[in-house]
């Protein structure tokens, strides 16, 4: 078998040379537009939010056999890696991150048509993330304590083999340098470290692991790789059985996923958001994104894009997307970080971003959705894999055609409001079309960042709170005009809006949506209800079409909730639809509900026998348990009615409470 991607990946570095990763590396990635533009403002059908000119299809769901094959997915897929064949054709591997869940694998064949599954590591647990060695194989790695890391053939040719050279640890992912002759490998935990392997004997494709070799954990001082490159040293690693804890070594905040271009090795620290790139050419550690300046939060697995060398960061929390970070087409040499995609909330709620990698020439994507779900039911599921094809950077890859009804973007996120910070009163006067805001400040919205104050994603210089920082201003006043030749052609529109903390919106002096402010009026001290940390959170509402011809007015009032608040932030964009405006869905059971429940720990499956109580005569009939009622209110989930028992008479035992879904996980 050979790795085509492999070969793909070097061409890339040599077209770009070691100067242009010098260049790119030169300060953090920043807010921008990215290469791709906006996500459309509606998901496609697989609940993918893109960028036009992508689609996506579904390859895997967890439990279900492949299309075509008789495996069934596993489930909790996590990390994952393409494998090229001699006859154009390629594989996918991933792990499940379950107890025992080892990992699989789909073949495609060269027009991408599903033509394999199987699994490929089993007897394992806890399989994370992991990577692609240069001879051809799947490292699979345990996320556990004592976990190992396993050598897997992507066709599962033969069982997995366990290289206890590499350690015993809470192993993440893995990355070979076959120039250097080294193995990385990182660790996710709190107070983790950065893993150099290199082996005793390398002479022929693969190392011989059962000749050993010398562990080692980086040293180099992050504070300054923050500014640019740092000096890396290694401190040897001499116990194999745990992690590294020496104060000699560096300290990382929960070492995630990695992946090697070339001889650089990027890896991401979700604790504190960053992602790190070493150069093994210079033996330096540079710092390529800081947490809390764009749109990337919480990162975990990354891949690089084969041919432009793009980095793909995929999210273990929040709302869930996949991150661009890449040069600006210009000649700057500057990266700039922006999602790629993002997972419609239903859908991906409760789940994470995983195993994102390319096909070998570039033109596909392939990750998953860790928990995730196919359908509109409620509540999490076991995994979905996609596929998302299109135009990549660098590659000839196929245009998508839009979806039928993809809206028009009228007012888009990067665009300039007129803006009142000064803590008067406004409402309801200032939302009229004819008001006169000339005297308000005017400041443009960032890509990946929001206008507001105490964070690090908002648009510099802040927004002011007015002179004293534990009694700021409560509201803050947002406009903008903006032309609209024919507005008859739509059928509505549709409101993404993201909010620190509450927000009412006016169009042309008629209020069309308030979220987070109450039902009653509001002034300049009406506080915002619910405090949420929700404020990258992408609300949205579809309202009747109130377009005029001409000049259109937007106007905003964003509402905290609380004097003392610590951050603000606004942004929007407004979308029109041809569509005509679908009926507001019927609400038949609220979230705010009355339930009866029953938590005593007895069997009350379909089909179960009931507990039995003893009568007076000595004869045993069904015990029908006591249930109660809760109600879950708009804040809070319902409180348990009793403590977890069964009445003295059960014949059933209690309960032990439920098992997490991934009893390694480290969050």
């Amino acid at each position: 078998m050979f790795i085509k991607s492999v070969a793909v990946a070097s061409v890339g570095v040599g077209v770009f040379g070691p100067d242009f990763m010098k260049q790119a590396l030169a300060a953090p990635a920043v807010p921008g537009p990215g290469p791709y533009g906006p996500l459309l403002p509606v998901p496609d059908a697989n609940g993918l939010y893109l960028p036009a000119g992508f689609a996506s299809r579904i390859v895997g769901v967890a439990g279900q056999v492949v299309q075509g094959t008789s495996y069934p997915w596993h489930p909790a897929p996590d990390g994952g890696a393409v494998f090229a064949h001699a006859d154009g054709s390629w594989t996918y591997c991933s792990n499940s991150e379950v107890g025992d869940g080892g990992a699989g694998s789909i073949t495609f064949a060269a027009d991408g048509a599903i033509i394999g599954a199987r699994r490929i590591l089993s007897d394992t647990s806890g399989n994370c993330a992991g990577g692609r060695s240069t001879w051809g194989t799947w490292l699979s790695c345990e996320e556990r304590d004592g976990g190992y890391v396993w050598d897997c053939e992507p066709l599962g040719a033969r069982p997995g083999i366990r290289l206890d050279a590499l350690g015993q640890r809470v192993h993440e992912a893995a990355a070979v340098d076959s120039v250097g002759k080294w193995i990385y490998t990182t660790e996710d935990d709190g107070d983790s470290r950065f893993y150099r392997f290199t082996p005793n004997e390398w002479s022929g494709v693969r190392p011989n692991f059962e000749a050993g070799g010398v562990l080692e954990a980086l040293s180099a001082d992050l504070d300054a790789a923050v500014n640019g490159p740092a000096p890396v040293t290694w401190v040897p690693v001499t116990d194999l059985t745990e992690g590294y804890r020496g104060a000699d070594s560096s300290s990382f905040d929960r070492g995630e996923g990695c992946w090697i271009h070339g001889q650089t090795v990027y890896f991401c620290t979700t604790g504190d958001a960053r992602v790190w790139a070493f150069d093994g050419v210079t033996q330096t550690l540079e710092l390529v994104y800081l947490g809390g300046t764009g749109a990337l939060q919480d990162p975990d697995n990354i891949t690089v894009h084969p041919v432009s060398g793009d980095l793909f960061a995929a999210e273990d929390a929040g709302n869930l997307e996949l991150v661009f970070i890449g040069e600006r087409d210009d000649e700057s040499g500057i990266r700039e970080v922006t999602p790629f995609l993002r997972l419609a909330t239903p859908l991906g709620g409760g789940s994470e971003i995983a195993g994102p990698a390319f096909s070998p020439d570039g033109t596909r994507l392939y990750f998953s959705s860790q928990r995730g779900r196919v359908g509109n039911a409620g509540g999490g599921g076991d995994g979905v894999t996609y596929e998302i094809i299109g135009p990549f950077r660098g590659t000839d890859g196929p245009t998508a055609p839009p979806p039928p009804g993809v809206p028009v973007v009228v007012v888009p996120f990067e665009s300039t409001w007129r803006i009142l910070d000064d803590g008067s009163n406004q409402t309801p006067g200032f939302a009229a079309s004819n008001f006169d805001d000339s005297a308000w400040k005017q400041q443009a919205v960032v890509a990946g960042l929001v206008l507001g104050y105490g964070d690090g994603d908002v648009v510099q210089p802040p927004l002011s709170y007015g002179p004293d920082a534990d009694n700021k201003h409560i509201t803050t006043y947002f406009r903008q005009s903006f032309e609209v030749a024919d507005p008859n052609k739509f059928g509505h529109l549709i409101l993404t809006l993201v909010r620190d903390d509450g927000a009412a919106i006016y169009l042309n002096g008629v209020e069309v949506w308030r979220d987070n402010v109450g039902d009653g009026p509001l002034t300049h001290t009406t506080l915002a209800p619910v405090n949420t940390p929700d404020e990258r959170t992408e609300f949205v509402k579809r309202v009747a079409n109130t377009l005029v011809a001409g000049t259109n007015v937007l106007a905003v009032e964003l509402h905290q909730t609380d004097p003392g608040s610590s951050d603000l932030g606004f942004k929007l964009a407004l979308y029109a639809s041809e569509e005509p405006l679908p009926p507001e869905p019927v609400t038949i059971v609220p979230f705010e509900s009355t339930w009866r429940i029953l938590d005593d720990g007895s069997n009350q499956t379909p089909g179960s026998p009931l507990p039995t109580s003893t009568t007076r005569r000595g004869s045993s009939r069904p015990s029908r348990p006591a249930w109660c009622s809760a109600t879950a209110t708009a804040t809070s989930c319902s409180p348990r009615c009793r403590s977890a028992r069964v009445p003295a008479t059960s014949t059933s035992p209690p309960t032990s409470g439920r098992a997490s879904r991934s009893p390694t996980r480290r969050r």
